[in-house]
């Protein structure tokens, strides 16, 4: 008989637990898998119903917080035994994630060691009152003193920054909070601040500095306190020599030395207490307003980095350029040979992606030869050019057997899902550096930082939870039906724990490593180096190797933004393009979405009851971290008034339209290519800075709309120079985007509300205005010393106080408030010299409303407004042939159509021949873009050149067959001049390399080129059964094999002809 094993009550208590939580799990999932048993064959399009259904099961039978996460996990494992099973792809579920509170800053040692450090400020002034003589190397040393006391610098590479400024020509830079109307006006001690910009190399963190991709720096825009200013004074008068004042190190072990503080090492400054705790006196002083956040970004605990030095000398004060009509809506549609669309659509994801990783995992679970197999299979089943290169990689690893299954699994786990996501349905041939470094640091900056540092809002391991409240029927099942022997069921759990202690640590540090940015940037060089190997792919610079976090700092100022509309405005646009445009940059401004957010806006997702908002939720052009993502934009704070009127009206006129994306144009069933959005803000830059006189990407308006909303959300005064909101506005914002954050604080609603887990990512990346708003927040603190000691410091006597402010001095305590004097401080340092975000109000009208009919020219469309008239023939397509008659009158109310021109339209539409249809349907984001630039190009001919296209559209009308989406001439000389003639037209309205010439072969096709002069990249292709020609314009189609492009006919050609027939005046056809 085997001895009763005797369990210490912890490890007991770790074995029920564990068992606990898998009986809970296996209870859930038993749940699921009934559900799932009982409707079968579930339809992807309603999986989200099915979900909310099974999650109201789950919600009812385990009613506390940790059981329902537990039970979420058997959800998980239920879905996907289910589609292991059955060889299906349901999406995946989430499971719900532990956010907790940030850690206190304040500790024992925090108010012991801090208050002695406060007690020296006391210490200090005795000590200036009683000394005769000061140095320079003492104003230095006083100078530091300040800014570690009173300052908040305490961050050590901005302090030795600061320290190397003394010894520069110390230019400090004046911003006035108060808007001036009047020039030369007295500056307002309370309306002012000054700003020193510091520099600082930074290995790790930073912005790229031009022409080195490896050295980074990084920038805060430090605003002195008013003691530091008054040394700044007594400093510039005097000869600063570098051999006598001295070393950063040693002044700062000085000081703690003079206060007996500790500092046991020179070496190591950053273990001084006077740095180290100096937060408790300036957090504490009064005046002091200073949140916990911006408290860590000054002492350096929280990385955020400022604006570049001359970004932040010229915002708001840049030279615009003279605003030209320069923008047509053709140049929109160019897509650029490293253009990264990442909005084509793809109807399988996000499955494409997980299904395909967990196929590659499942199949490095045998043997080296069977994962073999195992991936050429899956090559087989998956085309696509990503999968192909993932795979191909994969087979790579496997063929050099130098790297065992295990690590080949988690080289694929760390970069597989986010390469296929954010690679999907892109020609990756056509890749050049930037597009490969843009995808790659997404997939970095999508991992932690390292394994030490903890973010502010942390992420609880699934299984970590010791708190399972249980009822007796969750703590029956779990034990079986014997309650009276529980210990055989927990004795083979602390088994199976022990057993698999080594492994699962092993594990657990595996997953850890391959979620940390240093193990991607290696498994992304070695997949590059893969893909440039075999798949010619250029060379990419890894600025992000040892944990390096590159910060792309930049902020479009309001100055900038109305000069963007300006351009608009100027532009050749006609009016329903410049208010889909206007709409596009005020949501890129206001928002900070990211482009593909903005493209894949569906328009049912724009809500317009009590307040305007946007609902981010995944679809096919829209892409988010899960299938069950989902996030909500408020407009009506977050836009002025005269621009929420404007996507008002855009939202209106997409409704009429019957639209299904917001931003869809054309036959409107797709969004806009990302690539159009990315145009639009380049030719606008272009324009009105000029082309080499920026650097900013369509992603610098989330950096600015950001770092704006950070200030606002505050109630700072910076808001009123560095945006353009007004103080109730910004406090409009505040109230709206805090929301159920309050308790937590403004930080995490504004992380929220840009879709980030957590406030690191967003100070650290986004937020370029925090140091900044920390010197505003510290700038109120009340700082008083005897007059005494600032005669005897700077030589100011009592007639010059009390000329420039006669309350500065107060006769009951013979001490001066530094603040009085900080406008006298400014001019004397001479910082009204160089001033920031001094800009005019400029206010740009945003909505030109012009008379009736100016503008338009004589077109010989029956209609000018093509979109409309797409809309209008679909809605009456829609419509019973029978009852259209009757409809007519109030669709073309509707859609803004003259009742006249209306039943011109629908005549021209009835006689196509297409049966009972009034228009085709075109698939394809790509098509919608040829046909959007195509209808522009038409009524540019319509208007200039109406002959032309009177000519094509009769062609058109000759060769047109119903059945066919492309066009067919004879072998007749005369049939020849007429393909001919129609080519070089058709080659006006779409970009020729659209087009493709058939015929018999491809010396036939080329010979006739050259004959009649036609445009060298229409495409060329041989059909031996083709007798004459065929036109059509094409696409490509999607091949396994990435060297071999193949092109189909698109239906552009037959929707195109089909419309010009019905927008076209039946006497001009005749």
């Amino acid at each position: 008989m085997a001895k009763p094993i005797t369990l210490a009550g912890h490890k007991l208590r770790q074995a029920k637990q564990k068992q606990q939580k898998e009986a809970l799990r296996k209870k859930a999932a038993n749940l699921v898998t009934a559900y799932l048993q009982q409707y079968q064959a579930i339809d992807p399009t309603d999986i989200s119903e099915h979900y909310h259904a099974i999650d109201a099961q789950l919600s009812n039978a385990f009613t506390t917080f940790n059981n329902y996460r537990v039970a979420r996990q058997g959800f998980l494992d239920a879905v996907r035994a289910y589609n292991k099973a059955n060889h299906c792809t349901l999406d995946e579920p989430v499971v719900p994630i532990v956010a907790e509170r940030d850690k206190l800053t304040i500790s024992y040692e925090w108010f012991v060691e801090g208050s002695k450090v406060s007690s020296t400020w006391e210490a200090m002034q005795l000590f200036w009152q009683n000394k005769r003589k000061f140095s320079a190397n003492d104003y230095v040393t006083y100078f530091l003193y300040s800014s570690i006391i009173f300052g908040g610098l305490n961050d050590l590479p901005a302090l030795k920054a600061l320290y190397k400024w003394v010894f520069s020509d110390r230019k400090l830079h004046l911003v006035d909070l108060e808007k001036q109307t009047e020039h030369h006006k007295k500056l307002d001690a309370n309306k002012i601040l000054l700003v020193i910009p510091l520099e600082i190399s930074d290995d790790k963190y930073g912005c790229r500095v031009d022409g080195n991709d490896d050295a980074l720096i990084r920038y805060v825009s430090y605003i002195p306190d008013d003691l530091s200013l008054m040394f700044l004074y007594a400093l510039s008068d005097t000869d600063v020599n570098k051999r006598k004042i001295q070393q950063f190190e040693t002044i700062i072990k000085g000081l703690n030395n003079t206060f007996e503080l500790t500092c046991r090492d020179p070496e190591k400054i950053h273990l001084s207490y006077l740095i180290k705790y100096a937060n408790f006196h300036w957090r504490q002083w009064p005046g002091s307003a200073i949140d916990g956040a911006d408290s860590l970004v000054m002492q350096g605990q929280l990385k955020s980095t400022s604006l570049p030095t001359e970004q932040l000398l010229s915002y708001n004060q840049e030279i615009i350029q003279k605003i030209q009509s320069y923008i047509t809506w053709q140049q929109l549609f160019i897509k650029g040979p490293s253009s990264n669309d990442t909005s084509k659509p793809s109807n399988s994801y996000p499955a494409f992606s997980k299904n395909i990783i967990q196929l590659i995992q499942e199949g490095l679970k045998g043997t080296r030869a069977s994962a073999k197999d195992t991936i050429n299979n899956v090559k087989n089943d998956f085309p696509q050019p990503n999968a192909i290169r993932l795979l191909g990689w994969v087979l790579f690893l496997l063929e050099g057997n130098q790297t065992n299954l295990n690590s080949v699994s988690k080289y694929v786990g760390c970069i597989g899902r986010e390469w296929l996501m954010l690679t999907m349905d892109e020609d990756l041939e056509e890749w050049g550096t930037n597009d490969y470094e843009e995808i790659y640091e997404q997939i970095i900056l999508s991992k932690v930082k390292d394994a030490r540092k903890k973010d502010v809002l942390q992420k609880d391991p699934i299984d970590d939870r010791d708190d399972i409240e249980l009822d007796y029927d969750d703590v029956k099942n779990s034990r079986g039906d014997d309650l009276e022997e529980p210990i055989s069921d927990l004795e083979q759990a602390l088994d199976q724990n022990v057993d698999s202690k080594d492994e699962c640590k092993q594990s657990t540090s595996l997953d850890e490593l391959k979620n940390t940015q240093s193990y991607t940037y290696g498994r992304l060089r070695a997949f590059h180096r893969y893909q440039m190997q075999y798949f010619d792919a250029p060379d990419v610079i890894f600025a992000w190797g040892e944990n390096k976090q590159v910060v792309k700092a930049s902020m479009v100022s309001p100055r900038v933004y109305n000069a963007m509309h300006s351009a608009l405005q100027a532009s050749e646009l006609n009016k329903s393009q410049k208010l889909l445009c206007q709409t596009i940059l005020i949501l890129a401004y206001r928002t900070g979405m990211r482009i593909n957010e903005i493209a894949g806006i569906k328009l049912k997702n724009v809500k317009e009851s009590s307040d305007v908002s946007v609902v981010l939720t995944p679809n096919p052009y829209l892409r988010l971290k899960s299938s069950s993502a989902k996030r909500r934009v408020l407009l009506e704070a977050l836009l002025k008034k005269d621009e929420l009127r404007i996507v008002t009206l855009f939202i209106a006129q997409q409704e009429r339209m019957g639209a299904s994306y917001l931003f869809s144009q054309g036959v409107g069933k797709q969004p806009l290519p990302t690539y159009f959005f990315s145009n639009l803000m380049r030719i606008l830059w272009d324009g009105v800075l000029g082309q080499d006189s920026h650097n900013y990407t369509f992603h610098s308006l989330r950096h600015t709309a950001i770092s704006q909303l950070a200030l606002a959300i505050n109630g700072s005064a910076l808001a009123e120079v560095m945006t353009d909101y007004t103080q109730q506005e910004c406090q409009n914002i505040a109230d709206s985007l805090v929301g159920y954050h309050q308790i937590q604080g403004a930080w995490f609603g504004l992380a929220s509300f840009v879709g980030h887990l957590t406030c690191d990512t967003t100070f650290e990346h986004y937020i370029h205005t925090a140091h900044l708003l920390a010197g505003w927040q510290l700038s109120n603190a009340k700082i008083e010393i005897p007059f005494t000691v600032l005669k005897s410091i700077t030589g100011i006597d009592y007639q010059t106080v009390n000329y420039h402010d006669k309350t500065a001095y107060d006769k009951s305590t013979k001490a001066v408030a530094l603040k009085k004097l900080r406008h006298y401080f400014a001019k004397k340092l001479k910082a009204h010299h160089t001033p920031l975000f001094t800009a005019p109000n400029v206010s740009t009208q945003l909505i030109q409303w012009s008379a009736e009919g100016e503008g338009i020219q004589h077109s010989i469309f029956i209609d000018a407004r093509y979109d409309a008239v797409i809309s209008f023939i679909r809605e009456v397509d829609k419509v019973k042939p029978e009852l259209r008659d009757k409809e007519l009158e109030n669709i073309a109310i509707k859609h803004g159509i003259h009742l006249i021109n209306a039943l011109a339209l629908y005549k021209n539409a009835s006689g196509l021949n297409n049966n009972d249809k009034l228009i085709t349907q075109v698939k394809g984001q790509t098509a919608q873009a040829i046909i959007t630039t195509a209808l522009d190009n038409a009524y540019n001919l319509s208007v200039q050149k109406p002959d032309q296209l009177r000519e094509f559209v009769s062609i058109y009308k000759q060769k047109h067959i119903t059945s066919r989406s492309y066009l067919k001439f004879g072998i007749k000389e005369s049939q020849h001049d007429l393909l001919a003639e129609f080519l070089k037209i058709a080659c006006e309205i779409i970009a020729p390399h659209h087009w493709q010439l058939t015929s018999s072969s491809i010396k036939e096709v080329r010979d006739f080129k050259r004959k009649h002069k036609i445009d060298s990249t229409v495409r060329v292709e041989a059909n031996q059964h083709c007798v004459g020609f065929e036109v059509r314009v094409v696409r490509k189609m999607n091949s396994k094999s990435e060297k071999q492009t193949n092109y189909e006919s698109s239906g552009v050609l037959k929707f195109l002809g089909e419309m010009l027939m019905v927008l076209l005046e039946q006497d001009s056809e005749e």
